[in-house]
């Protein structure tokens, strides 16, 4: 409308905009804002068989405590259909063995996580944005699952996605990009799966995905791992990295795809540029690069 302004602010914690065009985009103003920042509480907590349909607000709030939505039990249920934005929440989303399905769930500013994941818990969401975390975009432990294709991991502290102790993350057309840690860090048998034509772990300030503990990804359908700030991918401790038709290049240690400690790395397929060791030859205590 005539004389309206629109506000962009960065929440990106890894660098300010310099500037610049947003050009053939849409914008969608979100009528109704719920603010939180009278009190440092949890927004929306679920009480038995608690379900919570949700779609076009703005959710923000000032707590240095607060969790926007907290799940903690299997019965607990969120459906984030659309445009639903949170804001500056100690944790914006926390499910705790309780299942969230959704599209268009965009979560900025979190002092600590964007999102918390763990006890099983279950996450399916089209569309995800997490950026600005204070200490990291995802956090996914103690086998639970998060699949969320087309999302954007971006600008956080810490790591993009932290997977631990059997649990998986799944993403096609998803980037990972701009994190100050690593875009990936998955330990302890868990599973990353990461595939489609505009796929991207790029430029982050550390490993682009870093595996150890007998865990594995699947690097798949033209994805990238490139120009991060040490390693493309690392494969350590009895980790398996199955790399086929992706690219890894262009990361700031020299060394593309780095494996150790009978860590083993399947690269048939793909592009990729400098190893440690050479492929098929073993060395870093038994690591070995399969090409």
């Amino acid at each position: 409308a005539a004389n309206s302004r629109i506000t962009i602010t960065n929440t990106d914690r890894n660098s300010s905009f310099s500037g610049g065009n947003i050009n053939n985009g849409t914008a969608k103003a979100l009528n109704t804002v719920v603010d939180f920042s009278a009190a440092d509480a949890d927004g929306f907590t679920f009480g038995e068989y608690g379900h919570l349909r949700i779609r076009n607000v703005a959710l923000i709030s000032t707590s240095i405590s607060g969790r926007c939505f907290y799940l903690d039990r299997a019965v607990h249920h969120l459906e984030a259909e659309l445009d639903v934005g949170t804001h500056g929440w100690h944790h914006s989303l926390v499910v705790f063995v309780g299942t969230v399905n959704g599209d268009g769930l965009t979560m900025s500013n979190a002092n600590t996580n964007g999102v918390y994941v763990s006890y099983a818990g279950s996450v399916a969401m089209k569309n995800l944005v997490v950026t600005g975390g204070g200490g990291g975009g995802l956090v996914i432990n103690d086998a639970s699952y998060v699949s969320a294709h087309d999302c954007k991991i971006a600008g956080n502290v810490g790591h993009g996605v932290a997977l631990s102790w059997g649990s998986t993350f799944s993403s096609n057309y998803g980037v990972m990009v701009y994190n100050l840690a690593d875009g990936a860090y998955v330990q302890g048998n868990s599973t990353i799966r990461v595939w489609g034509s505009t796929a991207r772990v790029s430029n982050n300030g550390e490993t682009g995905i870093f595996l150890s503990r007998g865990s594995s990804v699947y690097l798949g359908a033209s994805a990238e791992v490139s120009n991060n700030g040490g390693y493309g991918i690392i494969c350590s401790i009895g980790s398996v990295a199955h790399l086929t038709s992706s690219t890894t290049v262009n990361n700031n240690t020299s060394v593309d795809i780095y494996a150790s400690r009978y860590g083993y790395v399947y690269a048939i397929g793909g592009v990729y540029g400098t190893t440690s060791p050479a492929v098929n030859t073993e060395g870093n205590e038994g690591g070995y690069i399969d090409a």
